[in-house]
């Protein structure tokens, strides 16, 4: 899974093309919490709308990303984050967020793919 990541003034948007992988998750949470912006607690808008999350249907990758979410937590700090994904693929990342959310206490939303400006004014109102 590959990443952009960019800093929009008071929140990061990273925008994930490719196959999602435990590895690929734990890359874009190492570039983002060594971003120079960077700040424990930031806002993130995640865009996977050009995500295939085929490989991530079985148990076992959820809670791996999981628990690579866990080993930085320190570095996340109480993040909040919108997810933006095709329609196809909300059900199945729906899954892994309750897994991590009963690890972490983040605080997700998650949107359509026509609902960019939905996701950011969700994430903007806690700011």
């Amino acid at each position: 899974m590959k990443h952009d990541i960019r800093f929009m003034d008071d929140h990061f948007e990273v925008v994930y093309t490719g196959e999602a992988t435990p590895e690929g998750f734990d890359s874009v949470l190492h570039d983002l919490t060594g971003h120079e912006s960077w700040r424990p607690g930031a806002a993130i808008l995640n865009d996977y709308r050009a995500v295939d999350f085929t490989r991530l249907k079985n148990y076992s990758k959820i809670e791996a990303i999981a628990e690579i979410i866990y080993r930085y937590r320190e570095k996340l700090g109480p993040i909040r984050v919108a997810d933006l994904f095709s329609e196809n693929e909300i059900r199945t990342y729906a899954k892994l967020e309750k897994t991590i959310r009963s690890y972490h206490g983040y605080e997700f939303e998650y949107y359509s793919a026509d609902d960019f400006d939905k996701a950011l004014l969700w994430l903007k109102k806690r700011r």
